[in-house]
């Protein structure tokens, strides 16, 4: 099996820490200096994943018109990641691509372009945990937003599903050495568990979708599936600049980089026989996002 990856906290000094309700406390140890331009990570939840288990198959749904792709950085911590395997490079053919998931859309209003996403010849096997992570390219404190939809084997896909990321995989400390703050460029992580949308455990995932978020999209505690419970806006993410406030129009538009497996065994070559119940409102076992505080104490060692 190949080796997991499982992120480690390096925060520097002025580092936004997350509040125990919510991502949890942040682990602090004695300061250090941080090297000009090392990356720094803020992970407090440990989000695990394999680089090595990129999805490598990617199609235009929702309208979206397969275009739309840039030139990104990879995390250093990616290691042997298939930069011919980001997202927008599986549309373009150019390694290291992310692809704009709005397709040059306006902010919150339809239309709702999406991408299909898969595994050749694999089935995602949904076991206790995260079962995938999905990487958007961004800079520190501009995570921005999108929804997945996931088929299940034997069963329709699901609705349209909306979670906050966690974590930020840096790439450069291009602003003040050793702090992370807006200059700062990285990957946004978001870590799923299958079961907390209501998937079977044991149960398998064709494909994954993953689309923009309207503005007039609800939830029933402002994250989960759309259209459920009380009609509540989206909530705007910890790792957003603009939380609690609207949200800009300009974070509708995610640039999606990666979606990985966590581990090589929740990539089989069988569709699984669990029977899976799909229902338009499932309740979401994920709670909502912190607020984000500044907290200039916390401080971290240097990533190896």
């Amino acid at each position: 099996m190949k080796s997991k990856v499982c992120l480690i906290i390096v925060l520097g000094a002025a580092l936004w820490a997350a509040s125990a309700a919510g991502l949890g406390g942040v682990a602090s140890a004695d300061p250090l200096p941080l090297p000009s331009n090392a990356p720094i990570v803020f992970n407090p939840g440990g989000t695990p994943f394999d680089p090595t288990l990129s999805a490598d198959l990617v199609e235009p749904v929702g309208g979206h018109s397969g275009t739309n792709t840039f030139d990104t950085l990879t995390p250093p911590t990616y290691e042997e990641v298939d930069l011919a395997h980001a997202v927008g490079s599986l549309l373009s053919g150019v390694p290291g691509q992310a692809v704009d998931i709005a397709d040059g859309t306006a902010g919150g209003v339809e239309p709702r372009p999406g991408l299909r996403v898969g595994w050749t010849a694999k089935f995602l096997l949904n076991l206790p945990g995260p079962d995938l992570v999905i990487a958007e390219a961004g800079s520190w404190a501009g995570a921005e937003y999108y929804l997945i939809v996931v088929k299940p084997s034997g069963a329709e896909p699901t609705n349209f599903y909306y979670e906050p990321p966690e974590a930020f995989e840096g790439i450069e400390d291009k602003g003040t050495v050793g702090e992370l703050d807006p200059e700062d460029t990285g990957h946004f992580l978001n870590a799923f568990d299958l079961s907390a949308m209501g998937i079977a455990e044991g149960a398998t995932i064709e494909y994954l979708e993953i689309y923009k978020v309207l503005a007039v999209d609800t939830f029933a505690d402002g994250l989960g599936y759309v259209g459920c419970g009380e009609d509540v806006p989206l909530v705007p993410e910890a790792l957003d600049s603009n939380a609690p406030g609207p949200i800009a129009e300009g974070r509708y538009d995610a640039d999606i980089v990666y979606v990985f497996a966590t581990d090589t065994d929740r990539l089989v070559d069988a569709a699984s026989e669990v029977e899976v119940t799909i229902e338009s409102c499932m309740p979401s076992l994920v709670t909502p996002a912190a607020t984000v505080e500044s907290t200039p104490e916390a401080t971290g060692t240097p990533k190896p």
